[in-house]
């Protein structure tokens, strides 16, 4: 068997691919275990193209494959032609007839070398997919004006080529068992080891057990409640506790020093203030401490504002095989990604953006944090409780992400500078879902998990104020209340005023009486009148009407 070698002829061998056209007529066991590792672009003759269809029709409709079956079914199919107009020649008369199919079968004595002739062919196959791809690389590159987005299709179209490849065995349980088992011993034994890349917050690592490579894992919030810097302390995190992890940064709404800004006073614990007004000496010993640890570790920024799925990925596999690893990815944010073909709505290109990132953390193993807005409606609701639907364009998130988080923020008092922001975890495919509390404050750019009880004590603290706060606007309402009342003068002086009735004295008890002289306006002589009422005598007292 002679293979073509002609350059401008594709490679091709007309004698491989007859002989295992021929074992798979003769042999259907054959058939069976091939059939399905083989298409259509591994043949170079369109003839055998043909054929092999039909053998493959034939196979799904659980019909056996020989010469018999296949003449059958070749003459009652025809094929059309690329603007959709059926041939008047059944398949059976293009691809030579019946005769053509017998000198197929008779041009090998057996099946026994079918391997052999399967890896001729598929090899062949190889090479011509290989020459279609760099042609339209080529023809690609001349018509871009984009140098980036030349070189990510170029990646893409010789990418697809090796995953198009990829075809597993069906496999007995068995033989992952000991595997799974071996798994849960290494755990009992070092319960970190079956982790995946840690945030190193606790009480999120709890749920989660490490983002493992392949993950999507979207951050959904309002502006302004933290996505960005929430992203960030978990690079902080990796960066101090992990530094030979690598981590790449992506980000199309900040500027790289904004982030850096960002990083640095997250980590060194340095209020925003301090280094706008001047720190103190401790505040820029503690910044330098935090640039020692950013030197050291593997982050990587990229701030270009305008960029697309393809691109990243690009950046991340030349990153990946520069530094031989690749342990977490973020993306700030999803709705501002361009998707590489232009598209009739929003919905469409934010599928396609979903998509891509989805299969980004597949082919590069590594888990992907993309952040993403969330639509008005949460606002709305008075409960304040997430649900998927909250995200924008939400459909084909919802169903790619395979953990999607919620932040929630909560106001601890007015002018406070430290708030409670509730992580909602509303999709979690390997775990449990619940709500996680953060202390944030955002004078330093960072996020403190809180325990249960800190999180009652802050609530409580928070209830507290606003009572406070609340029974100062009342006083205050009232007080200006009094002072804007006007002032009666007549209600002043009837409450000073002395009633005439009041200066008649009360008539004494029982019957004794004292009766001033009426002959003159003179004063009575009190010693006098004193004196004679000791001295009289006979005085009558009222019987006692209660006895």
């Amino acid at each position: 068997m002679s293979e073509i070698k002609n350059p401008k002829i594709m490679p091709n061998n007309l004698e491989a691919e007859q002989s295992l056209l021929g074992s798979m007529m003769i042999d259907d066991e054959v058939t069976t275990e091939i059939l399905s590792e083989l298409n259509e672009k591994d043949f170079y003759m369109n003839s055998h193209r043909l054929i092999f269809n039909a053998m493959y029709d034939l196979q799904r409709e659980g019909k056996p494959v020989d010469i018999i079956t296949l003449s059958d079914k070749l003459s009652k199919s025809t094929e059309k032609d690329k603007y959709g107009n059926v041939s008047t020649t059944d398949n059976l008369q293009k691809v030579g007839g019946m005769s053509y199919l017998t000198e197929l079968t008779d041009a090998i004595p057996s099946s026994a070398n079918y391997r052999y002739y399967f890896n001729i062919v598929k090899k062949n196959g190889m090479l011509r997919t290989i020459i279609n791809a760099s042609n339209k690389i080529s023809e690609n590159t001349y018509k871009s004006d984009d140098a980036e987005m030349a070189l990510a299709f170029a990646e893409k179209t010789i990418f697809d080529i090796s995953d198009n490849q990829e075809n597993k065995d069906l496999m007995h349980v068995n033989s992952t068992i000991n595997q799974v088992l071996k798994g849960y011993e290494d755990v009992l034994i070092n319960p970190d080891c079956n982790k995946g890349q840690l945030s190193h917050f606790k009480n999120l690592d709890k749920i989660t057990n490490g983002y493992k490579g392949g993950q999507m894992i979207v951050l959904a919030a309002r502006p302004g409640c933290g996505k960005t810097s929430f992203a960030m302390n978990i690079v902080c995190n990796i960066a101090k506790n992990e530094p030979e992890k690598v981590v790449a940064v992506f980000n199309l709404e900040m500027s790289m020093s904004e982030l850096t800004q960002r990083i640095l006073l997250t980590m060194a614990s340095v209020p925003h203030e301090s280094v706008v007004s001047g720190a103190s000496a401790d505040e820029f010993k503690r910044l330098w401490q935090a640039k020692k640890i950013l030197e050291q570790s593997n982050v990587y920024i990229d701030d270009t504002a305008s960029t697309t799925p393809e691109q990243i990925m690009s950046k991340c596999r030349r990153l990946k095989q520069m530094k031989k690893r690749l342990d977490f990815v973020v993306i700030d944010y999803l709705q501002l990604l361009k998707a590489h073909t232009s598209r009739q709505s929003i919905q469409q290109e934010v599928t396609e953006i979903s998509r891509s990132l989805k299969i980004m953390a597949k082919e590069l193993d590594v888990p992907v944090f993309a952040l993403s807005q969330t639509s008005r409606d949460l606002e709305k609701r008075d409960d304040g409780d997430p649900k998927m639907s909250d995200l924008r364009e939400s459909g084909a998130i919802e169903q790619d992400a395979d953990q999607v988080y919620f932040l929630v923020k909560q106001k601890l008092g007015e002018g406070s500078v430290e708030d409670i922001i509730n992580l909602h975890i509303v999709k979690h495919r390997s775990g449990a879902c619940g709500t996680i509390s953060f202390k944030w404050q955002g004078n330093m750019v960072k996020f403190t998990p809180l325990s249960i009880e800190e999180t009652r004590n802050l609530k409580q603290q928070k209830a507290t104020v606003n009572e406070a706060i609340e029974a100062g606007k009342a006083n205050a309402e009232q007080s200006d209340t009094d002072k804007n009342a006007p002032v009666s003068t007549e209600d002043e002086t009837q409450d000073y005023k002395v009633q005439v009735e009041d200066l008649v004295p009360p008539p004494p008890l029982g019957e004794t009486t004292v009766t001033f002289n009426d002959d003159g306006m003179t004063e009575p002589d009190w010693a006098a009148e004193y004196s004679d009422a000791v001295s009289a005598t006979n005085i009558k007292i009222p019987p006692n009407d209660e006895e």
